[in-house]
């Protein structure tokens, strides 16, 4: 089977490239404030909008790394992979894909979850695999969903039925591939 390429939303890049731009807008306005007659700490202004703006040019360039090294979900004949969340998990680890829709949190910090859950024989295994800040992701969904591979819904430009369409193909193609080279 060819190796198929899931790329990020493009919807999700704009909207980071833009929000990181009107932050640096944002900071330089307010760092040009700082020396108003009715500002009585203009360090304090100074710092603020110098941390807002290079919040923004942090944004910036995140998106533009992701523009040139995109990262992709990928899956291929060996396994799952993921470079920012969860890394590569291999077929044999994999136990079921499930569709995944919960609210998570509480009163007015409570948000509508829709991803697909990837459940794996030793969740530990992957988990020590990964490491830094990349950790914090997969550690939270193993928390609260029981698994640290989860693909959420609004990350990827293909939809969460096809995704989860082409990941039970896959999967059923390494169980009978690898159910037939146990036989011979």
């Amino acid at each position: 089977m060819e190796e198929v390429r899931i790329p990020r939303s493009p919807a999700l890049l704009i909207i980071g490239l833009l929000g990181g731009i009107a932050a640096i807008i944002l900071g330089l306005y307010f760092y040009s404030l700082a020396d108003g007659p009715r500002i009585t700490s203009p360090l304090m202004v100074q710092l603020t909008s110098g941390f807002i703006g290079l919040a923004g040019l942090l944004a910036v360039v995140i998106v533009i790394c992701e523009a040139i090294l995109p990262s992709n979900l990928v899956i291929n004949e060996k396994g799952l992979n993921s470079r920012i969340s969860f890394g590569f998990v291999p077929w044999d680890e994999i136990i079921s894909i499930d569709v995944y829709e919960r609210v998570e949190g509480t009163g007015k910090y409570s948000v509508n979850v829709k991803g697909l859950l990837v459940g794996v024989k030793d969740p530990d295994k992957i988990m020590d695999k990964i490491k830094g800040l990349k950790r914090y992701g997969p550690s939270r969904s193993f928390r609260l969903r029981g698994s640290p591979v989860f693909v959420p819904e609004a990350t990827w430009s293909w939809n969460q039925d096809e995704i989860h369409e082409k990941l039970q193909t896959y999967l059923t193609e390494y169980r009978k591939t690898s159910k037939s080279g146990a036989q011979s």
